[in-house]
């Protein structure tokens, strides 16, 4: 086995079959392994949509590609089998440009790749080049100007926002310097001492959290009078 692929909208993630990646890929343009920041933000406004797109922007991330085409973010692990590339969310660019980035990008970074996180339209790219697929997971979209809560099926969604106005709970959008921030961080750590994973923030397939002003990110703060109780932040 030396690649595989998993997908969380439809989520194929796919195995490489072991055949030679290079012989199958024709020439490829040659990339860069940076951007700035400027490109990917602009790279990303305007091909990340998937849910997770936005988490190929965190700190310690290596990133391939070029600003008129698109990129894809990945981590470089060592394992026993040597160097692994795990990319953990889809290329960020045009879908008719994926097979283009993801045959550069096997091409001219050394080492397997590991493709994680990505959706039917990235693992069917992949499946052309070799790649076996396994669905992890499905991944649910709303339109929230339509979105209801009655029924029975959404009544723990009534309860909760029930339960907020009988304990006189209040929730607000906040900028960072507007909110306690020790506070936040005593929250987060108290959260994070009750998880398996207790030593680290998480990161790849979810984001840590950044206890800062975000571009494109939205904050919200929950209150009991002057008390903050939580907060839940949305890429």
């Amino acid at each position: 086995m030396s690649t595989a692929v998993a997908e969380l909208k439809s989520t194929l993630p796919a195995i490489k079959d072991p055949v030679s990646e290079v012989a199958s890929i024709s020439r490829a343009p040659n990339l860069c392994d940076h951007l700035t920041l400027a490109e990917k933000r602009h790279l990303l406004s305007k091909y990340g949509h998937q849910s997770s797109a936005y988490f190929t922007l965190q700190q310690d991330v290596k990133i391939f590609g070029e600003q008129h085409l698109g990129y894809i973010a990945y981590h470089p692990q060592t394992t026993p089998l040597g160097r692994v590339n795990i990319a953990f969310a889809n290329p960020i660019c045009a879908i008719n440009q994926t097979k283009t980035l993801v045959h550069s990008f096997l091409q001219q970074i050394p080492g397997k790749s590991l493709f994680i996180g990505v959706d039917g339209d990235t693992a069917n790219c992949l499946s052309t080049l070799g790649y076996r697929s396994n669905q992890m997971g499905t991944e649910f979209s709303f339109n929230l100007q339509d979105f209801k809560i009655q029924g029975k099926e959404k009544k723990h969604l009534r309860h909760a926002a029930n339960l907020g106005k009988r304990h006189q709970l209040t929730i607000k959008e906040l900028n960072w310097h507007s909110v306690d921030q020790q506070s936040v961080l005593n929250i987060s750590e108290s959260w994070r001492s009750q998880k398996a994973v207790n030593s680290r923030e998480l990161k790849l397939l979810t984001r840590p959290p950044v206890f800062h002003d975000e571009w494109q990110v939205r904050k919200f703060y929950c209150f009991k009078g002057d008390k903050l109780l939580g907060y839940v932040f949305f890429d």
